[in-house]
């Protein structure tokens, strides 16, 4: 790896020299450099997962710019829970930052895998999806609407359900 290399040759009398080029490191695995954390069903992922493509030191291979793409670890979660968003990125100088993924139901234990063409893939921490919760103005504003007495104010409400044990559930739009 480096830059500003030279091929030379010669026989007899003739020497030729090449243009000045570089030798870039080959990216071979992805790395999870920033973690998923806690959040709500149905929101983006906070912080934003990002994951890095990098060479054999560990270094960001800066050239890659292929598909990265993201998937629940079968047996992690909720079984049968949606990654919704765009779990599939081109790289853009060796990063992939996943801004609007998220997961459509809460549970505890999530870990995300990382995969690209011809790399090593990566696997996420452990982190936790919770359920929407509501102070009191927001669930008479929730059941107004489910009610058809109001519209649902901007955000990412569409699930309403009641037990019936008479306890309510309100839930973040997948």
């Amino acid at each position: 790896k480096g830059s500003g290399y030279v091929l030379s040759a010669a026989s007899g009398d003739v020497y030729a020299e090449s243009l000045p080029f570089d030798i870039a490191p080959r990216a071979l695995m992805l790395a999870f450099t920033t973690q998923p954390g806690t959040t709500r069903a149905g929101l983006p992922l906070n912080p934003h997962p990002t994951v890095t493509v990098q060479d054999e030191e560990g270094e960001t291979a800066f050239a890659y710019s292929g598909l990265v793409t993201l998937g629940i670890k079968p047996g992690t979660g909720f079984p049968g829970a949606v990654l919704g968003g765009s779990p599939t990125l081109n790289a853009v100088s060796g990063v992939a930052t996943f801004a609007n993924v998220s997961i459509d139901s809460a549970s505890p234990g999530y870990v995300l895998l990382a995969s690209g063409q011809s790399l090593t893939g990566a696997q996420s921490e452990s982190f936790d999806v919770t359920a929407f919760t509501f102070n009191a103005p927001d669930i008479v504003t929730a059941l107004r609407w489910a009610a058809g007495l109001s519209q649902m104010p901007a955000g990412y409400l569409n699930r309403f359900d009641v037990a019936p044990n008479g306890s309510i559930t309100i839930a973040d739009a997948a």
